[in-house]
């Protein structure tokens, strides 16, 4: 690869399998610091973020949650929420 960048957006997974391990409070630091350096249009960052490390709450999203099914496994998840109030424009679909 050309360079460091390059070669970790080419090498990156998806995981779907998890031992159910507790991550570290550390590590949940690391990775939100690393999603709030994201950019946004005009800086506006219309997201935040809700880290949910309680077993009880990771199985109720489980069972609700069509797409989160990995969570029965998963030491933790962090849920990405975007605010609409924040972001100054809108989406047009044109069909």
């Amino acid at each position: 690869m050309e360079n460091e960048t390059l070669n970790t957006i080419y090498s990156r997974r998806s995981v779907r399998l998890f031992t159910g391990a507790k991550v570290s409070f550390d590590s949940l630091i690391k990775i939100l610091r690393a999603a709030m350096a994201a950019p946004s249009a005009v800086n506006i960052q219309p997201w935040s973020f809700v880290v949910v490390t309680k077993r009880e709450t990771l199985d109720e999203l489980c069972s609700r949650l069509p797409y989160a099914k990995m969570l029965d496994k998963a030491g933790a998840a962090i849920v990405v929420c975007v605010s609409r109030t924040k972001m100054r424009f809108s989406v047009k679909i044109i069909g």
